[in-house]
């Protein structure tokens, strides 16, 4: 329907679950843009190790490219503020972009400006941009900040626009 409706992309939570060789719940699904937030010790009780954890969630970024004769070329996005990021960076064998807050080494950082019970002021700048752009997030809180450079990244590559004008959307 949403192909049909024109839309070009849709954007998907592939859980942990769904991703692992237990369920195979999403064995049948073409994905071209995998994002990584965090690796944490969520579903111990699911996945059983950190290890198999892990490699379940790696699971995304290993499928990217594998199906021929897809419209958008398929990359990854990590945090690199995860312990884990050098690890799906090498279960993917597409182009793998990096984010994190702070970091100067990363395609795109995120500096919190000001923080308010109201809302969050982030700074955003970019690898391939000079200068910074700034969005406010109608939420307050430092742990949904890392949430706008993976999408303003992801969003980025996949239009072709800059991060700028896709923070401004955002903010």
């Amino acid at each position: 329907d949403m192909a049909s409706a024109g839309h070009r992309y849709a954007v998907v939570e592939a859980s942990s679950h769904g991703l692992s060789a237990k369920t195979a719940r999403l064995r049948d699904v073409s994905f071209d843009v995998a994002v990584l937030t965090n690796v944490s010790h969520e579903h111990l009780d699911f996945h059983g190790t950190m290890e198999q954890y892990r490699s379940d969630k790696a699971n995304l970024f290993r499928a990217l490219g594998a199906a021929p004769d897809r419209p958008t070329a398929p990359f990854g996005v990590v945090n690199l503020d995860d312990g884990s990021a050098a690890y799906f960076r090498e279960a993917c064998r597409a182009p793998v972009l990096g984010y994190g807050i702070d970091r100067p080494d990363a395609d795109l950082t995120a500096r919190i400006v000001e923080e308010t019970s109201t809302h969050t002021d982030v700074a955003l700048a970019s690898a391939r941009e000079r200068g910074e752009v700034r969005a406010r997030l109608n939420t307050p809180g430092p742990f949904n900040v890392p949430n706008l450079p993976a999408a303003a990244l992801a969003a980025s590559r996949l239009t072709g626009a800059g991060v700028r004008w896709v923070a401004a959307l955002a903010g």
